[in-house]
């Protein structure tokens, strides 16, 4: 029955219907003609008003339309008068469909919900009726064909421009029947499968499951009709098994939108057997008769006449597997059982079912729980071992095979050295009988590298004695050199020293600097210091010069980073002597020709020209590169130009003071 309400709340049995509800601007119409039957049926979904009617024609081939109607078919007008003619269980059925109490409020959401009231329609012919959605044509023309023609007319009688027409040929037609019909009785119920094709012109709308005994008329088992799917092509239906013993014929049918059913699939022969299970057992209890054991389990005996016997079960905890303590059913007039259970302090659960002369056992007890000492502690782990192995820790001990009351063994770590807590965290969550163990790291997040850490193993009995504790210690390779340092910089200091300094590295095991000064030749090793250290003073450098320097961090293992890298160009801030002597003279072969004393500077890069139009114009520069001699020709000097000659160090200062010398 709840199959059928959830589909009737999400499911259409009819194209047209699916149609009728995306686009309830376009109706449809259906005729259908039962097998031995005289008369035509035609399903439309034209929406209508309370007021509105329906006037239906029909036309013979060559014929003119004939009304069949001679007054209009129209809606029930009120919700009291919906359920009235409906009457009580149909009305009822009605309102669960559409989830409304009130007539009213049950008339509006036939009104209002095309999906509810067409396929209501379809299986209840009288609320098809009620909301005018059918006509049955009893003087139809059977075997031939014909057209239907339905007009809308409002509370006058009037026609309006809304009509329907719909071709059919009048041939009477019986559904086909189900298809693969199958069932078995499952515990205390019997399972009915068959199937059906997705057809959506067969006009299929439900089915009917009946049972019947030999000598006994068929009883239907639903109450209300299985709902046909085009969504699929299994079906099943599920009924409470009867008397055992007996044998039942189950067969189904198609039901059609006229109400006719199909030949029966089946019959399918079932001959119910006893599945019910005896009743549960209440008053179990157990009592250790000592400290350490034997256990006595009694319980309520059962009343049930046909029960021949228990069972008693015993386990470790209240929710894992519980495990049967003998073969045979204990006799229906006993209600006690004494237990020996094996050595070792623990709690121990218990549980009794009751079973039947067919076999059927009940559901077990709730469980009783006793608890036995046991104050020994199991043997230690030895021989503790750790290897780093692909980012995992494998750990492996020694334990004796004889040890019988083994509960876990309980694998524990922590980091040691600075900073590190001295608590351990427990490896393993879920309990470990395996001599071995693979331990991914805290949060199985992995290892720090170069980091110790100290593992210990020990073992627990049932009752949580714990052994002594074996130890190991590993260090974790490491393998990953630290990151460069941060910020490295270098700065010239009064042109005879170079002074470096730098952040320090982010990688926590870092132990050390080291500082290259890159040449020609390659990287040559300045300083290799520690951590604490973070500058150097370069004092083998020449003014002038441009110098690259390298530094590296080292971490614990000797692994070295990449280099942080700077350039720094040395300089100092005097300029060189001014020039002296500049003499500008007529060449020979056209020009003039500069002369002036060389600068003594041991620094000294070279000389640059400037030349101008006037004794305080602007200066340009003649030549682009410095000259290292101390005469110059100049192709293009010509008497009222003059001239200045600068000095000029590695460090790009250039000398002051000269005076301008204009062409003699």
């Amino acid at each position: 029955m709840r199959w059928f309400w959830m589909l009737l709340g999400g499911l259409m049995v009819w194209p047209g219907w699916a149609q009728y509800r995306t686009t309830p601007a376009e109706p449809t119409a259906w005729v259908r003609v039962p097998a031995d039957s005289q008369a035509a049926y035609l399903y439309h979904t034209l929406p209508l008003l309370r007021n509105e009617g329906l006037l239906i024609y029909r036309q013979g081939a060559g014929q003119a339309w004939e009304l069949l109607t001679e007054t209009p078919l129209r809606p029930v007008a009120s919700g009291r008068e919906l359920q009235a003619r409906l009457g009580p269980e149909l009305f009822a059925i009605v309102q669960r469909a559409v989830r409304r109490e009130e007539p009213f409020a049950v008339l509006l959401a036939l009104y209002s919900d095309p999906v509810a009231g067409g396929t209501l329609s379809l299986l209840y012919p009288q609320v098809a009726d009620l909301l005018a959605r059918r006509f049955v044509d009893r003087t139809a023309p059977i075997g031939q064909a014909v057209r239907y023609r339905l007009v809308v007319v409002d509370a006058w009688g009037e026609a309006t421009d809304r009509t329907l027409e719909v071709q059919a040929h009048l041939t009477p037609e019986r559904p086909d029947p189900p298809a693969a019909f199958v069932g078995a009785q499952q515990s205390d119920r019997v399972e009915l499968r068959w199937t059906y094709p997705a057809r959506p012109t067969d006009g299929v709308v439900a089915f009917h499951v009946y049972g019947q005994v030999a000598g006994e008329a068929p009883v239907r088992l639903n109450d209300l009709p299985l709902l046909r799917s085009l969504n699929t092509t299994d079906y099943r239906f599920s009924t409470p098994v009867p008397t055992p013993g007996i044998t039942i014929a189950y067969q189904v049918v198609a039901i059609d939108m006229t109400g006719q059913p199909s030949l029966p699939a089946g019959p399918v022969t079932i001959r119910i057997e006893d599945r019910q299970r005896p009743d549960r057992l209440t008053g179990v209890e157990a009592e250790a008769l000592t400290l350490e054991g034997p256990v006595a389990v009694s319980w309520t005996p059962s009343i049930e006449p046909d029960v021949r016997g228990y069972f008693v079960y015993r386990a470790t905890t209240a929710t894992e597997q519980f495990v049967r303590l003998h073969e045979n059913p204990i006799p229906v007039g006993t209600s006690r059982y004494v237990d020996t259970p094996p050595a070792g302090a623990r709690p121990w659960f218990y549980r009794v079912t009751a079973v039947d002369s067919a076999g059927n056992e009940s559901v077990p007890s709730a469980p009783a729980m006793v608890f036995l000492r046991d104050r020994t502690p199991p043997a230690a782990p030895t021989d503790l071992q750790a290897r780093f192995e692909d980012g995992r820790v494998l750990l492996r001990w020694q334990h004796p095979a004889s040890a019988t009351d083994l509960w876990s063994f309980v694998v524990l770590r922590r980091r040691l050295g600075k900073g590190a807590a001295r608590a351990y965290d427990q490896v393993n969550l879920e309990a470990v009988r395996a001599t071995r163990l693979e331990d991914t790291g805290p949060a199985q997040q992995g290892f720090e590298e170069g980091a110790f850490y100290e593992f210990a193993v020990l073992a627990a009995d049932s009752a949580r004695n714990f052994s002594d504790t074996a130890f190991v210690v590993l260090q974790i390779p490491d393998r990953t050199p630290p990151e460069p340092p941060r910020h490295v910089e270098a700065i010239g200091m009064d042109g005879v020293r170079i002074q470096l300094r730098w952040e320090a590295t982010p990688s926590t095991d870092a132990t050390g600097y080291r500082v290259y000064r890159r040449s020609v030749q390659g990287d040559s090793l300045l300083m290799a210091g520690p951590i604490t250290r973070r500058f150097y003073r370069d004092e083998a450098v020449a003014v002038g010069e441009r110098y690259t320097y390298r530094v590296t961090a080292v971490d614990s293992a000797g692994n070295e980073g990449s280099p942080a890298e700077v350039q720094v160009w040395l300089r100092d801030t005097d300029p060189p002597a001014t020039v002296r002597n500049l003499r500008v003279q007529r060449a020979p072969e056209g020009g003039v020709v500069l002369h002036w004393e060389p600068v003594r500077s041991p620094d000294l890069a070279g000389y640059r020209i400037y030349r101008a139009r006037y004794p305080a114009g602007r200066y340009e520069p003649v030549t682009e590169t410095l000259l290292t001699e101390t005469r110059w020709h100049d192709p293009d000097g010509q008497p009222g130009y003059w001239y200045r000659v600068r000095a000029v160090d590695t460090s790009g200062n250039e000398s002051r003071g000269e005076r301008p010398v204009a062409v003699q």
